[in-house]
């Protein structure tokens, strides 16, 4: 009996890249907004209205965590992914999927992020009527 191989059929690693940045670049922007405008505005109605949440506010310093220190957290990224793509044979075949699940995982944590951001907004709103 003949068993017949398929031949996986791997993107090219410009197209791979392309995607996964096309794919973050409405991510980004929505952090640098929401890093500009609204978490100052949010900051400032938490000290108006003396708001402290335990789970909310780790979220919201984690994200301006690696806001500023976003060089620092990026370059070993781009120097384990040069490495893979440099050195490992079989990284061709798991690239598409790496790359795809860093996506899901940011645009998961900006989700998270932006709606940690409306909840605590809600929360400490009806407060400001007794100031």
């Amino acid at each position: 009996m003949n068993v017949i191989q398929t031949q996986t059929s791997t993107y090219p690693a410009w197209r791979t890249y392309s995607k996964a940045v096309g794919m973050l670049i409405p991510v980004i922007c929505a952090w640098w907004f929401s890093m500009i405008w609204p978490l100052p505005k949010l900051r400032e109605i938490w000290s108006i209205t003396h708001f402290t949440h335990f789970i909310i506010e780790p979220i919201i310093n984690i994200v301006v965590y690696i806001g500023v220190n976003c060089v620092p957290v990026s370059i070993p990224i781009f120097v384990v992914l040069c490495l893979l793509e440099w050195r490992s044979v079989r990284w061709p075949r798991y690239r598409a999927a790496v790359m795809y699940t860093i996506v899901l995982l940011m645009v998961s944590g900006m989700f998270l992020f932006l709606l940690s951001m409306l909840t605590s907004a809600l929360l400490a709103a009806p407060a400001l009527r007794h100031i």
